[in-house]
């Protein structure tokens, strides 16, 4: 039987674990829970080599967590090899200056062909290259012997893809990845299907870092009551399968695709994680 979990508010851009919730508007309430790990918050706002908010970045140690995990991504342009290890002591440096993060997640869907364009990764070539990016993972975590450094939310988990990945990358401290459903299919075969993919080459923890019920404007009537339904079922899948965290994208007024929680969904996600 897994503990309940317990929900705080703290009121900048976080993303927070084991059905934790994920937003980019600063003024917004966000939510943090504990997991039957001790709590996760993920937050994204860090990119090299000049842009991250130190203010927020320090404001993490205030929150009543004892996992912080940063999501570091660069600026405009596909690092080089003597960039990624600058970047691999860029992150040793940051983890020194705030002692409390937990870990460290390299990149955001790295899997995903195309997905950026070409201001990031020349029109979706270096982030379909599994060798290149397990390369720039592997340098980092070279540097970074005494941090936990997680591979960045991988989209599609592909066997082959990560397989090379992990020729490449060596043994990293875990391995993220994302799942959504659509509307009206409230279920998790996609998040089982990639836990089974993703455990048949690698033993080392799972962290679902994105995962949502998602819709179309005009969004129908019923769809609140759906990701009502969707949310309990990744309750349940994250717990059954020993997830690390099952974060959901998004909470506070900026939901992609409706995904925000509100009314009976954000009930239920605070009877879920025994909100006090």
């Amino acid at each position: 039987m897994l503990p309940l979990f317990k929900l705080f508010f703290p009121v900048f851009m976080v993303v927070a674990s084991i059905l934790g919730v994920e937003s980019v508007n600063p003024a917004s309430q966000l939510a943090r829970i504990e997991s039957v790990n001790p709590g996760f918050v993920r937050w994204n706002g860090v990119r090299w080599p000049d842009q991250v908010d130190h203010t927020q970045l320090a404001a993490l140690n205030n929150l009543e967590t004892t996992k912080v995990i940063v999501v570091v991504q660069t600026t405009e342009f596909i690092p080089t090899t003597i960039q990624q290890y600058q970047i691999g002591m860029y992150i040793k440096n940051l983890a020194i200056q705030y002692p409390y993060i937990y870990a460290w997640e390299l990149w955001n869907e790295p899997d995903r062909p195309a997905f950026y364009g070409s201001s990031y990764f020349l029109g979706g070539g270096w982030n379909t290259d599994a060798r290149g990016y397990g390369a720039f993972l592997s340098r980092v975590k070279y540097l970074n012997p005494e941090n936990t450094i997680l591979s960045g939310g991988l989209c599609e988990a592909n066997v082959s893809w990560v397989s090379t990945m992990l020729t490449y990358a060596g043994k990293p401290d875990g391995i993220s990845f994302h799942s959504y459903a659509t509307y009206p299919y409230a279920n998790t075969l996609d998040i089982q299907n990639k836990v089974v993919r993703l455990r048949s080459l690698t033993t080392i923890p799972l962290y679902l870092t994105e995962t949502a019920l998602k819709v179309s404007d005009p969004a129908p009537a019923d769809f609140d009551a759906k990701k009502a339904e969707y949310l309990q079922a990744v309750f349940t899948t994250a717990t059954d399968l020993k997830l690390w965290s099952a974060i959901w994208y998004t909470v506070g007024g900026n939901g992609w695709m409706n995904t925000d929680l509100e009314g009976l969904s954000y009930d239920l996600f605070r009877e879920l994680t025994n909100a006090q």
